[in-house]
């Protein structure tokens, strides 16, 4: 016999329609009222539609590799991506040019962007705040806003371990928080201007451009 072989059913309306069908020397097709869901093929298997999986728990999600060393699970609380085998990669394949890898803690909003060869960009609440580049790093603000780098130590518990860089509108400012309340300037760089130094947010030397005035 070298034709397919049909199970039918009845689609509630008397009319018979195809379960499953088998082909001679071929697939393999389940349907769902009429409609082809599943397929087998000379490499595996075709889904054509949503999978789902009952229960919850690492023994009941998606198992990969030749002894499950991957597994996606949800535990009805968070979402899990198991790796107990080697490294893990999240990857374009070689051949990407312009192809981004994209994470977002929420639909809509860029947490960290990685660019072929180029940048990896960081983000706070959807706005770019730190990207590499080819020479180096970049603190980066939108328009109109400054660009600051925090060094906080000793876990920042004391005013004193804070310190700031703040870089916007032509001005470099050194500064820490050491009165508790508010950043205070030690050194202000004016872009094609004076270097400014303070003691306890006072300024006590200034250049200019014929030396320096205090």
């Amino acid at each position: 016999y070298n034709g397919d072989l049909y199970i039918q059913g009845n689609n509630g309306s008397g009319t018979g329609v195809n379960a499953i069908r088998i082909q001679s020397n071929g697939a393999v097709e389940l349907n769902y009222q009429g409609g082809q869901k599943f397929t087998t093929n000379n490499t595996g298997v075709q889904i054509n539609g949503k999978l789902d999986f009952n229960g919850s728990g690492h023994l009941n999600g998606v198992n990969l590799g030749a002894s499950q060393q991957l597994n996606l699970y949800h535990d009805t609380n968070d979402a899990y991506f198991d790796n107990n085998v080697g490294d893990f990669y999240i990857r374009n394949d070689g051949n990407s040019t312009s192809e981004k890898v994209r994470i977002q803690a929420k639909g809509g909003e860029q947490s960290i962007i990685c660019s072929p060869n180029g940048a990896v960009e960081l983000y706070h609440d959807n706005v770019k705040r730190f990207e590499t580049d080819t020479n180096g790093v970049r603190v980066v603000a939108p328009e109109g806003e400054q660009a600051i780098l925090r060094l906080l130590g000793d876990e920042a518990d004391d005013a004193d371990d804070s310190f700031r860089l703040n870089a916007g509108g032509g001005t470099l400012k050194i500064q820490d928080a050491s009165n508790q309340s508010s950043w205070e300037d030690n050194i202000v760089i004016n872009a094609a201007g004076s270097v400014e130094l303070y003691h306890n947010n006072n300024k006590k030397l200034e250049t200019t451009s014929v030396g320096v005035t205090m």
